[in-house]
């Protein structure tokens, strides 16, 4: 089944799907997959890029199939995309799917398709996603995120970026998201955080993130939200530090002055 330049440590996830029929005809529960935020508005576009990376780990042909779930920047799911990778590489381009919102998160599934073998165990995904304003020759590329909570914990969480700078033409804006994948009517809004912004100086200014529900995400507009933090961070370096329960890692920061952008998870 594996090619000769098979990875050894990889190829020891498989097992003969004779050997555990039941959970092969699962498979698609198994693949937990991978999640990230996408931006669907008027000046910043998303695509994303699904691999076949199982034929390069296992060095032999491993059908796939993907799936790809698009949710409104309430959480509320707005597309779904299922298909079998008809080659290496596919590109999901969003401005091609209905009823997305400016915002929100996405998550995808790439499942081993083999007769032969399968993954017997809850396992990830990884994609890219290629954030890019039509026209322009910039963009930012990002990983896909680890899934969401599969259940709620009293540890607080902690992100950060040691050097971030904005300058004086551009503004920041933050995508965060709840990373509680208990998606149930009525479920309370759990995930919660606060933004620390450490200027060059040492001092620090607080933002209070509103609170959010099950894969509900908020592109905050970080000048609008505290008036002074433009003056508290000025045009040098500072270190900005999420602390919080819930949210989905990583929250991804864009800088841009409406033309050109930079962005970076945290």
């Amino acid at each position: 089944m594996f090619g000769p330049n098979a990875l050894p440590f990889f190829i020891k996830e498989f097992v003969p799907a004779r050997t555990r029929p039941f959970l092969s005809r699962n498979r698609d529960k198994l693949a937990l997959g991978n999640i990230s935020y996408y931006l669907q508005d008027d000046i910043f576009h998303t695509r994303v890029y699904l691999y076949n990376y199982f034929r390069f780990l296992c060095d032999t042909d491993v059908p796939v199939r993907y799936k790809v779930e698009l949710y409104t920047r309430a959480g509320t799911l707005a597309a779904t995309r299922a298909e079998k990778m008809r080659g290496d590489a596919e590109i999901l381009e969003l401005s091609e799917v209905r009823g997305l919102d400016a915002f929100g998160v996405i998550r995808v599934r790439i499942i081993p398709d083999s007769p032969e073998v399968f993954i017997p165990h809850a396992h990830s995904t990884i994609f890219y996603n290629e954030y890019y304003r039509p026209g322009s020759p910039v963009a930012v590329m990002a990983h896909s995120l680890h899934i969401p909570a599969a259940r709620h914990s009293n540890a607080p969480f902690v992100r950060m970026s040691p050097a971030l700078l904005v300058p004086a033409d551009s503004r920041p804006f933050l995508l965060i998201a709840s990373g509680c994948s208990f998606n149930q009517w009525g479920h309370p809004a759990c995930s919660t955080a606060y933004l620390t912004f450490i200027n060059e100086q040492g001092r620090g200014r607080k933002i209070v993130v509103p609170p959010m529900k099950p894969l509900q995400t908020q592109r905050l507009d970080l000048f609008a939200m505290d008036g002074g933090l433009r003056e508290h961070i000025g045009t040098r370096p500072f270190i900005l530090k999420v602390t919080g329960k819930e949210f989905l890692a990583k929250p991804f920061i864009f800088i841009t002055n409406g033309t050109s952008f930079m962005g970076e998870h945290l």
